[in-house]
């Protein structure tokens, strides 16, 4: 993202469900919960971020490590096409209605007499906001009559920061998932 140096790294596990409308559109509905983590080292972005105080004045701020988890609630329009076909291709938008969990920071300090140490600090606060959007693309498999997989590129802007968050979210992800159809 914009504000990291490198060690990206994140997860999201949730439960979609779906309502199929005539010529190959879902309405999709979920509850996921995102955690993602990342390292700085670039002493410029430090300032965005809370910092600790180091036990002595003097001690120097090495790394700042970030760890990031929210709940999501997306509500997203998917369109499928070669909708008789095993094999289909679809896009998909949306919004995604976001609260920060928590959000923790450990700091890695250098200092004189101690060599390095490390601080820890964490927040839990936060509050819904809906302004962020997901659009996406895939395939979709039918392996059975009610089993199907799939497999999608996505993309989540938020427009803004929400209460108690730090920057505007802002990723791409790889989903992969088992479907079961009711119908």
């Amino acid at each position: 993202g914009q504000h990291t140096s490198g060690g990206y790294t994140g997860t999201n596990i949730g439960v979609i469900a779906a309502i199929s409308f005539r010529e190959g559109v879902d309405l999709q509905f979920g509850l996921e919960r995102l955690t993602a983590g990342f390292e700085l080292k670039d002493q410029s972005l430090f300032d965005d971020y809370p910092i600790l105080p180091p036990d002595d004045p003097s001690d120097f701020l090495k790394e700042l490590y970030v760890d990031l988890s929210y709940l999501q609630i997306p509500i997203v329009f998917k369109k499928h096409f070669r909708t008789q076909k095993s094999l289909r291709p679809f896009f998909s938008l949306g919004m995604v209605a976001q609260r920060p969990l928590q959000q923790r920071f450990r700091y890695e300090y250098i200092g004189g007499a101690m060599g390095e140490y490390t601080k820890n600090q964490s927040f839990s606060a936060g509050s819904f906001s809906i302004e962020h959007i997901r659009g996406s693309a895939g395939l979709h498999y039918q392996i059975s009559k009610r089993i199907s997989a799939q497999a999608e590129g996505t993309y989540q802007y938020g427009f803004a920061q929400s209460t108690g968050e730090y920057f505007p979210l802002r990723f791409w992800a790889l989903n992969l998932g088992l479907k079961y159809h009711f119908h």
